[in-house]
């Protein structure tokens, strides 16, 4: 049975508040067992709704989980997606203040930065390739503010749990000035 949209909302206000607070909670998936991809990017959007009321701005999207490889491990069966904020965007030079991090680890990404505007239902590979202006190196700060039960490092992550926050809170780091 799909999260009622008070479930929905309330799951929405417990992640934004730990992320401001950073602060770990639960994973919705323990709280959840029956949690499915579908209930989770309610819960993105909710979340995305959120932080738009809370003055930020969207800046782009976020894919996660694109090698067969994980989507395997993860039991998927197609990348995962989430949105990025202004606030989540920093300059490459931005000094990292590790005490506003959770559960922080480091990840190398490659930015598109788009000419013009996508959108679907019809947005096609030629489409979207013919949108990217060019593409950057970029670095990501990834800050879970999800507690897993069980020892560190025996984690069981899951993919609902990333798309329930965007994928996971923190920052992209990306210098564009040169470009």
């Amino acid at each position: 049975m799909p999260l009622t949209t008070t479930k929905i909302a309330t799951y929405a206000e417990r992640l934004d508040c730990a992320a401001l607070e950073c602060r770990a909670v639960t994973q919705l998936s323990a709280l959840e067992p029956g949690l499915t991809l579908a209930d989770a990017y309610e819960v993105q959007w909710a979340l995305r709704k959120r932080r738009l009321a809370a003055g930020a701005r969207l800046t782009g999207l976020k894919m996660g989980l694109t090698s067969r490889a994980k989507m395997k491990q993860m039991g998927v069966e197609t990348p995962i997606y989430g949105f990025l904020l202004d606030e989540y965007c920093v300059p490459a030079d931005f000094e990292v203040t590790t005490s506003k991090l959770i559960h922080p680890r480091i990840e190398p990404e490659i930015a598109f930065v788009t000419r013009s505007s996508l959108q679907g239902p019809g947005c096609t590979i030629a489409s979207a390739l013919a949108a990217v202006d060019f593409a950057v190196p970029a670095l990501e700060i990834i800050d879970l503010v999800l507690e897993y039960p069980g020892r560190r490092g025996q984690q069981k992550n899951r993919a609902v749990d990333g798309v329930s926050l965007s994928i996971n809170k923190g920052e992209i780091l990306v210098d564009v000035s040169h470009y």
